[in-house]
């Protein structure tokens, strides 16, 4: 494989004082917590690979799962992918509150209101 053929990182398609000088502006205009979080995150491995192929996403399949993502806020995510196309997240609790709630509608235990509580 020739050295044109073979990919590149961004660093290594700038010139080092070019990259210094981005280097410099982004230390320079982000807050240091939000610097230290990113550096955190990088070190994670596979990290960097799951976000891109999150970024590559169609912006309708991302809002779905920014969304799914934002109902599980911290509670854990569980997730089960048994080969083939289908990965299957789930919100454990999430799902057992509902379930709940369904069994209490269909026992017409559970009723809607108006009324404003205390």
């Amino acid at each position: 494989m020739d050295s044109q053929s073979k990919p590149r990182s961004l660093a290594s398609a700038v010139d080092a004082s070019e990259l210094q000088r981005v280097i410099k502006h982004i230390v320079a205009t982000t807050p240091p917590s939000q610097l230290f979080e990113l550096y955190y995150w990088v070190q994670e491995p596979g990290l960097l690979r799951i976000i891109r192929s999150l970024a590559s996403m169609a912006q309708e399949d991302r809002d779905a799962l920014e969304t799914f993502l934002a109902l599980a806020q911290d509670i854990p995510v569980t997730s089960k992918w048994e080969g083939g196309d289908q990965l299957i997240l789930e919100i454990k609790q999430l799902t057992e509150t509902l379930s709940r709630l369904q069994c209490s509608a269909d026992d017409d235990h559970f009723e809607v209101s108006d009324q404003k509580l205390n």
